[in-house]
């Protein structure tokens, strides 16, 4: 299988440490917001996405092996045999906020009704263990520490308000990152799943 992670021609470990799967829409228009988040953002407690690694994800699986993704890749392509390609558009600010982190995104505003059913089928078909419910969205930045994270919040939220971008979804990837490492700089794309 090809691994496909922008700026690396590093194959990924295949080792015996277990990885964090999921099933995600490849957003790599959002990679001009990373970056400019990424500026508006310099405390070490403050983690921007990657350029290269912008997503919308619809399943968290359960923590397993580094070769996991090829099954979690096949009942993937079950859930999108069916489905016809569409457009997200992203627009505007939102926040998940707890009192250990504060989580900045990009909202959706077209092609939710769309996500939905594609999520409805991947959750028929493998187990999904997102701790929270799912809201569709485009992570921007993790602020470990939300103290911190006040100071930047207004640059981090005109950021996200000044972007707009439609995408148009004709595949699912399956994306993961190591138990040792973080989603905002370790996420890899490994494998392409066309919808229909």
């Amino acid at each position: 299988m090809t691994t496909f992670r922008r700026g690396s021609e590093r194959a990924p470990d295949v080792s015996a440490e277990r990885w964090y799967w999921g099933v995600v829409v490849r957003l790599d228009q959002a990679d001009d917001m990373l970056g400019a988040i990424a500026r508006a953002t310099t405390s070490p407690s403050q983690h921007s996405q990657a350029p290269g690694t912008g997503h919308i994800t619809l399943l968290y699986a359960p923590l397993r092996g580094a070769v996991a993704c090829d099954d979690l890749a096949t009942r993937a392509r079950e859930a999108a045999a069916g489905l016809s390609p569409f457009d997200v558009e992203l627009h505007g600010a939102g926040e998940f906020p707890t009192a250990t982190r504060v989580v900045a995104w990009l909202a959706i505003e077209r092609g939710i009704a769309e996500l939905r059913t594609i999520r409805r089928a991947l959750c028929g078909c493998e187990t999904d263990v997102l701790p929270h419910a799912w809201i569709p969205h485009c992570t921007a930045l993790y602020a470990e520490d939300p103290a911190a994270y006040a100071p930047a919040r207004q640059q981090v939220r005109a950021v996200l308000d000044g972007t707009r971008f439609t995408a148009s979804v004709d595949a699912l990837w399956i994306a993961g990152f190591p138990e040792s490492g973080h989603p905002a700089r370790d996420l890899t794309y490994r494998l392409r799943v066309p919808l229909g």
